[in-house]
C-alpha cells in the first residue's frame, strides 16, 4: 500500500515539475479589474485557470460585492448617503472552458482562444430610486413629478455566452482581453418599497423607473480584461 502511494506521488510530482518538457498542465491565478470598477456591480472578483497541454483551459471564479450602491451614489454625486433599507450582499460565480491557439500564434508570448462562459450573480443592494409614478385613483398623492426614494433591489443574473479573446504573457504575468456574445436572464425587483405597499405594480404603473424591474431574457454583449500570474 505504501509503495502504491509513493508511486502515485512520484507520478504527480513528475507531471507538475516536468511541465517545461511536456507542457502537460499549467495554472494561472487571475484578477478581474473591470469588476472592481463597475459602478453597477462593484465586486472583488478572482479566478483560477487550469490549462491542459497549452490547448484546453478550465476556469472557475468567485466574487463578492464590496460596497453598497447608496454609499457609491454618495461618493459619485456628492450627496449625503441615505439610511440603508437592508444589509447589502452579493455573490458571483463564473465557469469557462476555452480552446487556445485558434489562430496560429502571432508571437511566442501571445495566444488567442475561443470558449464558452457561464456566470451567475445573486445581488442585494440599497439604491436611491428615481421614477415617475402614474396617478391611479389618488391611491397615494405623489403626482407625476420625478420621485426619489430609498429602496432595496434584489437581482438575479444568469449569463451564457460564447467568448473570443487573447492573452499576452510577460514573464509570469498575463494580460487578457475578450469579447462575449450570448444571452442573459435578469430577474430584478424592489424590496421595502412604499409604492408596492400601496398597491402599485412596477411593470404597469411606473414610467421610466431607474433601474427597471424585470424578469426576462435579453441579448448579452460584454467585454472584459483580466490580469493573471502563472504558477505552473
Amino acid at each position: 500500500m505504501r509503495l502504491t502511494i509513493l508511486i502515485v506521488i512520484s507520478l504527480v510530482t513528475q507531471l507538475i515539475y516536468g511541465q517545461e518538457k511536456s507542457d502537460l498542465i499549467g495554472l494561472r491565478l487571475k484578477l478581474h479589474p473591470f469588476m472592481l470598477l463597475n459602478p453597477d456591480k462593484p465586486y472583488i472578483q478572482g479566478s483560477t485557470e487550469i490549462i491542459v497541454k497549452n490547448k484546453i483551459g478550465l476556469e472557475i471564479g468567485f466574487g463578492k460585492r464590496y460596497i453598497d450602491d447608496w454609499l457609491l451614489d454618495g461618493i459619485l454625486t456628492d450627496k449625503e448617503p441615505d439610511s440603508a433599507v437592508v444589509d447589502f450582499k452579493g455573490t458571483s460565480f463564473m465557469g469557462e472552458i476555452k480552446y487556445y491557439g485558434l489562430i496560429s500564434k502571432i508571437s511566442t508570448n501571445y495566444s488567442d482562444y475561443i470558449g464558452i462562459t457561464y456566470r451567475w450573480v445573486d445581488d442585494l443592494r440599497n439604491k436611491r430610486l428615481e421614477y415617475y409614478p402614474y396617478d391611479r385613483g389618488n391611491t397615494i398623492n405623489l403626482g407625476n413629478d420625478l420621485i426619489e426614494e430609498n429602496c432595496a433591489i434584489q437581482r438575479g443574473l444568469n449569463i451564457l455566452a460564447i467568448k473570443y479573446g487573447g492573452i499576452l504573457e510577460y514573464n509570469k504575468f498575463g494580460f487578457e482581453g475578450f469579447i462575449e456574445l450570448g444571452i442573459k436572464h435578469k430577474h430584478q425587483y424592489y424590496i421595502a418599497n412604499e409604492l408596492y405597499e400601496a398597491g402599485y405594480d412596477a411593470f404597469s404603473d411606473f414610467h421610466n423607473p431607474t433601474p427597471k424591474p424585470m424578469n426576462r431574457y435579453r441579448p448579452h454583449l460584454g467585454i472584459g480584461f483580466r490580469i493573471s500570474y502563472k504558477i505552473l
